[in-house]
């Protein structure tokens, strides 16, 4: 504990805001691992929607601003230049691995992914708002809907974790479970880095950025039930959007911090 940082109230007040989205959505997936319904089929729909995300929401995003920043004389950074490479680099890794499982789960009779479909193929209607809602709060934003986008992006890592604790229960699970462990230790890196790296430098924009990130965890909530096809019943669904999920403990330890008081 000796010579961590006490969290500024600001921080504190984000995390407390987000916690109960992140566990609605924890929520989402954990209804679908868990249902009767689900199979190896189901299973491949998922992995290739979120082989779509990774892909489209993470590299996608990044490369932009990683080369527009290489081509501006003013950026002297060079640190923050290749934390943005790496993190596209983790994301494209992130979109392999999902699609070897889907591969892995449909044998030799199914075709593989293709990536360069993947874009046009594998999108579904709620994650397209979510991406609308981010780049409209970047458009008007600026650097703090970046940073929005970055806090809120894996849900604190939810998926993945649910994902991982899938380990042992069958062949098909631990396959899953060993692309979520990797992905979640990535994740909660990029979630640090929104809410306290580089760029965590809001003053007085705490609460605006608590108002940008949890409209985006409520998108999120919805964009996880329609890529899991509706695990949850429709009134549990209002209710977790409407901050009723259990909320997510954060690991402020491993995040570098002291637990707030």
């Amino acid at each position: 504990m000796a010579g961590l940082a006490s969290p500024a109230p600001g921080l504190v007040m984000l995390v407390e805001a987000l916690a109960p989205y992140w566990g609605g959505e924890a929520e989402v997936v954990r209804a679908y691992f868990e249902s009767s319904t689900r199979t190896a089929a189901t299973d491949r729909v998922w992995l290739a929607r979120q082989c779509h995300k990774e892909l489209v929401d993470g590299v996608d995003v990044r490369l932009p601003r990683l080369q527009d920043a290489l081509a501006d004389a003013t950026v002297t950074d060079r640190r923050r230049l290749l934390r943005w490479a790496t993190e596209a680099a983790e994301e494209l890794h992130h979109c392999c691995l999902f699609a070897e499982v889907h591969d892995a789960l449909g044998g030799e009779s199914e075709p593989p992914l293709v990536l360069a479909t993947v874009r046009q193929e594998w999108s579904w209607n709620a994650n397209d708002a979510l991406r609308a809602l981010r780049e409209t709060h970047r458009s008007e934003h600026g650097e703090l809907g970046w940073r929005a986008l970055v806090v809120t992006e894996g849900g604190c890592g939810v998926l993945y974790a649910a994902g991982a604790a899938l380990a042992g229960r069958s062949p098909r699970d631990d396959l899953i479970a060993g692309a979520c462990q990797h992905v979640l230790d990535d994740e909660f890196d990029h979630v640090l880095e929104g809410i306290a790296g580089d760029d965590a430098q809001p003053s007085d924009d705490w609460p605006l950025l608590r108002d940008l990130c949890v409209a985006q965890s409520v998108a999120r909530i919805r964009m996880r039930d329609e890529q899991f096809e509706h695990p949850v019943h429709h009134r549990r669904l209002d209710e977790l959007v409407d901050g009723g999920g259990c909320p997510i403990s954060f690991d402020w330890q491993r995040a570098g911090f002291r637990l707030p008081l």
